[in-house]
């Protein structure tokens, strides 16, 4: 079987013999096997000797100019303008140009693809730690744990570390986080004296129930927004299971959900259920962000990333907003939170120019750039790098400053935050379990009254042992 894509093709690769100028890449169409393996990728792209990169200790501006091509899940002019500015000056101090190529819709095929042809960019920025995990396992991926030492490897969330961190390497650096937290209506709390911030799951209930049916603005609401979709329905879960200690497998590797922490968290979400708006079934955490700032959900978890859609589009309800870490359960201990989306920057391992891929790592996520990176880049979207999240210069930038409450949640949620089914490194299970809609069928049995926590634990606990059994 064979199929057509359009790849970028670093010109001058074999076959044709010719080194491509370092300036300009150029497109073409191949046909490529659909399971053509990594060793016959590999054969290709060593069939012409590396270019030169300059001895150690070169003056930089006198060895041999090269471009990095970097694919970036976010594009330059929408979402990082900054990086019109500070590329140039990386490719001034290091001569080396990085030409970024928004790599949207579809991408992860296109890089699949690009990876069969043996052409595979210099730079990828995953936004998903199991995109990495599985790219890295596939062998497209250099480790970069010598970035991470030059930086400062515990300057770097833990958990957005261990993640990625597989035979004890490490395959991406983490990059930007848009942790799950949870908002809330603060102007209608003080207008019905609600306890502000609702500190525990008991806090969240009876302030959900208080502010459910019809809102101080006279309007009908819902108190608590649910969200039980297949892409983002798994979330929910997650959302209350880690604040309570709980997880899908443990540090051995073993299934371990069927616990006291996962049926608490479930007990939650049962009762929150009464209290969710019509149409939860179908809905994710983004569709119902709009309801939110129309004043139709007193409670709503979500992105962090919602901070720039109401600085853009609501500026006037923002400062109403309450934005708080998820509330920790009744076992929670504190050092486990609700998921986290991180994107990653990583180098491939069919890049020519390894070192000066390294460097601009080293560069990108100096401090100083860094700051200067995010005082350019969407509102919400967070430094995984902890001395640039919690540094005051950033906290005190003006354009955060109308959405500063929900940046800092954001920020203090980030240490603690949780992936699902993947709490203590990667797991290629975690694919199986949400192909079979494991998680997302405990917490949807509970909002269809299909099935009261205990059975939706034990049906849910069955479900993984089938898609781990299937696997094996």
């Amino acid at each position: 079987m064979v199929m057509q894509v359009t790849v970028p093709q670093k010109v001058g690769e074999c076959p044709g013999g010719k080194r491509r100028t370092e300036q300009a890449t150029t497109r073409r169409a191949v046909i490529v096997p659909a399971m053509m393996g990594a060793a016959a990728s590999t054969a290709l792209a060593a069939c012409v000797p590396a270019a030169p990169q300059g001895p150690a200790g070169a003056d930089r501006k006198t060895r041999p100019f090269v471009a990095l091509e970097y694919w970036t899940f976010m594009p330059t002019e929408t979402r990082v303008p900054a990086r019109k500015e500070l590329f140039p000056e990386f490719e001034a101090q290091f001569n080396t140009r990085i030409e970024t190529n928004d790599a949207l819709g579809g991408w992860e095929e296109k890089i699949q693809a690009s990876w069969a042809a043996g052409v595979l960019p210099d730079l990828i920025d995953p936004n998903r730690p199991s995109s990495l995990n599985d790219w890295a396992q596939r062998g497209m991926f250099e480790p970069v744990d010598r970035v991470l030492a030059a930086l400062g490897r515990d300057d770097f969330y833990e958990p957005a570390r261990v993640a990625v961190t597989s035979g004890g390497k490490l395959y991406g650096v983490p990059y930007i986080g848009f942790p799950q937290i949870l908002y809330y209506r603060k102007d209608w709390y003080q207008r019905r004296g609600l306890k502000d911030p609702p500190k525990t799951w008991d806090d969240l209930l009876q302030n959900a129930q208080a502010l459910h049916g019809v809102s101080p603005d006279g309007q009908e609401v819902a108190g608590f927004a649910g969200f039980f979709d297949k892409s983002q329905g798994w979330l929910l879960w997650q959302d209350f299971v880690g604040p309570n200690g709980g997880e899908t497998f443990d540090r051995q590797g073993k299934l371990h959900v069927n616990t006291p922490n996962v049926l608490e968290a479930l007990v939650l979400i049962d009762r929150l259920v009464p209290l969710m708006q019509a149409g939860a079934a179908t809905a994710g955490y983004g569709a119902n962000n709009g309801p939110f700032t129309q004043g139709k959900l007193a409670h709503h978890i979500s992105s962090s990333s919602l901070a720039h859609a109401l600085a853009n589009s609501a500026p006037e309800l923002a400062p109403h907003i309450g934005a708080i870490p998820i509330p920790q359960g009744p076992r929670g201990k504190g050092d486990r939170g609700g998921y986290n989306g991180i994107a990653y920057l990583c180098y491939t391992t069919l890049s020519k120019y390894k070192d000066r891929c390294e460097e601009f790592l080293k560069w990108f996520f100096s401090k100083e750039i860094h700051l200067r990176l995010f005082a350019g880049i969407d509102r919400g979207l967070l430094p995984m790098r902890n001395s640039v999240g919690k540094s005051a210069e950033y906290l005190n930038y003006p354009h955060l400053q109308a959405v500063k409450t929900i940046v800092a949640a954001g920020v203090q949620a980030q240490p603690i935050a949780t992936l699902i089914a993947e709490d203590h490194g990667p797991n290629p299970l975690a694919f199986n379990l949400w192909a079979a809609d494991c998680h997302v069928n405990m917490t949807k049995s509970l909002y269809l009254r299909q099935a009261a926590p205990r059975q939706a634990l034990d049906t849910g606990e069955a479900c993984m042992r089938g898609a781990i059994q299937t696997r094996s």
